[in-house]
């Protein structure tokens, strides 16, 4: 019994080998994994040691002059509760501070202060010289048509069943 169990497996698992398709979004995870694990290590050369990935994606969905929770709940995809959790952790660190929203009382706007700033601008800096290495390995004369096909296709993959 265990030898027909054991044949059964290995047929199970020559039959996904050969179904194994290639598909693009392996290299785009890669691509992308890369990415940000370079920001990473860029922001911990730089000092900031004290910030997780998830405070990394959610601090560029905060407009200069402040945004409401529920918009950059939105914007990042996550839950008000998941944003509100980052944002305190955040405010613990002091990069942000949430202030009383001047158009809405009950609301409150989260802020950068001047230490998310400054992380703000270090991070701008690391992703100009991560994206001329990009242009580098993709070539300066292609980069920019690349760049528009990336787009294009992040546009129509994010409309899913609506496109």
């Amino acid at each position: 019994m265990a030898e027909s169990e054991k044949t059964k497996a290995q047929r199970e698992i020559e039959y996904l080998r050969a179904g194994a398709v290639d598909h693009i979004g392996v290299p785009l995870w890669r691509a992308s994994h890369a990415f940000v694990a370079l920001m990473m290590a860029g922001y911990r050369a730089l000092g900031y040691d004290d910030l997780s990935e998830s405070h990394t994606t959610l601090l560029p969905h905060l407009d200069v002059g402040g945004t409401r929770i529920t918009d950059i709940a939105a914007r990042a995809g996550l839950t008000k509760q998941a944003i509100g959790q980052i944002v305190s952790d955040l405010e613990d660190r002091g990069y942000v501070l949430r202030a009383a929203d001047p158009s809405d009382a009950r609301a409150k706007i989260v802020r950068y202060t001047a230490k998310g700033r400054r992380f703000m601008r270090d991070g701008w800096a690391i992703k100009r010289d991560l994206h001329e290495r990009c242009r580098d390995v993709v070539g300066a004369q292609d980069f920019d048509a690349f760049v528009a096909r990336l787009e294009a296709l992040a546009g129509s993959l994010e409309q899913g069943d609506k496109g």
